[in-house]
């Protein structure tokens, strides 16, 4: 694998990270409101709060998962 390879293979994979960072940020803020409404009631409530911790679990597993694909992409790229 060339350099050139390389950098675009950590490029897409950067973006992908980010893309899902922000898609699952986006989501938690639109659950996390909801949830924080006293006027709803308290199963709609935990609904909307147990959307927004998995949304939480995306935004780290977005970040974990490029953080370890670029790390596998360097590893495999070595002679």
């Amino acid at each position: 694998m060339n350099g050139a390879q390389m950098l675009a293979g950590q490029a897409v994979i950067f973006l992908i990270a980010i893309g899902g960072i922000v898609l699952f940020s986006m989501l938690m803020l639109r659950f996390a409101g909801p949830a924080l409404n006293r006027g709803r009631a308290a199963p709609a409530r935990l609904a909307y709060a147990a959307a927004s911790v998995l949304c939480l679990v995306g935004i780290v597993a977005s970040a974990a998962g490029g953080f370890l694909a670029i790390a596998y992409l360097l590893y495999t790229a070595q002679p």
